[in-house]
């Protein structure tokens, strides 16, 4: 067998085995979101049946100075929903599961990681047009996804100077 096959032989099987573990974690992705959503629905149902049962009322007023006097000089901060939240971090904690790094790890680790990734499932050793090609693309782009969205996260400073233009 020849140097160029081995190599062939090596860099496919490589893109196979990345390609099996983005699949994997996709699906486990998905059962994850079912359950939290089966969860989400049933807690909703429960809030439902608990709203139709007519709650007691008071039997004395409620006294209006018990709350403290708001304060108008005091910065309101921004609240982000929790949803959005939610959203943000299941994003986040995809992207480092891309990677294949622990979740929180520093921009060091993650560009290593990358590094390493990138390196593995370079496009330009197969075939123009063949399947093994696309199916590097795709990994790439997947794997171009999850550290730009990690390196905007652990370093806010990366997207002003990607906008910069000379």
């Amino acid at each position: 067998m020849s140097w160029q096959r081995r190599l062939r032989h090596i860099a496919l099987t490589q893109v196979r085995a990345i390609k099996d573990r983005l699949d994997r974690m996709d699906a486990e992705m998905e059962d994850a979101y079912l359950r939290e959503r089966q969860a989400r629905d049933d807690a909703l149902r429960e809030l439902d049946d608990i709203a139709d049962v007519p709650l007691p009322r008071p039997t004395q007023p409620l006294e209006q100075s018990a709350q403290p006097p708001r304060q108008e000089s005091q910065a309101q901060s921004p609240v982000i929903s929790a949803p959005a939240l939610d959203e943000r971090s299941a994003k986040l904690a995809r992207a480092y599961r891309i990677l294949g790094v622990p979740d929180g790890a520093d921009l060091s680790e993650v560009e290593a990681a990358y590094r390493k990734l990138s390196g593995r499932c370079l496009s330009v050793e197969f075939a123009e047009g063949s399947e093994e090609r696309q199916t590097a693309e795709t990994i790439m782009a997947r794997v171009n996804e999850a550290y730009n969205t990690l390196r905007e996260e652990l370093n806010p400073a990366a997207a002003r100077f990607d906008k910069l233009e000379l």
